[in-house]
């Protein structure tokens, strides 16, 4: 069973298609969710299990928002 991810970019929202696009290639199954905004993210990311973004971009809140979330990829780090 493949993961539902959330992306999250807020500075760059043009790179979402590049994440997407290298996403998908490694992982065609998954469910592939993207946000530029944190709003956007909380509203359409819920069902996630995945949520990746820059560490200073992830509000506590869309995390308190993510029931099923089991990993932040921080792309940060």
């Amino acid at each position: 069973m493949q993961p539902t991810i959330l992306i999250l970019e807020r500075e760059h929202p043009a790179d979402l298609d590049c994440y997407r696009a290298a996403i998908a290639k490694a992982y065609p199954d998954a469910e592939l969710i993207l946000a530029a905004t944190p709003a956007e993210a909380e509203a359409r990311g819920t069902s996630a299990s995945i949520l990746i973004g820059k560490a200073h971009g992830i509000p506590a809140t869309l995390v308190a928002a993510m029931p099923h979330l089991r990993w932040i990829q921080a792309l940060t780090t």
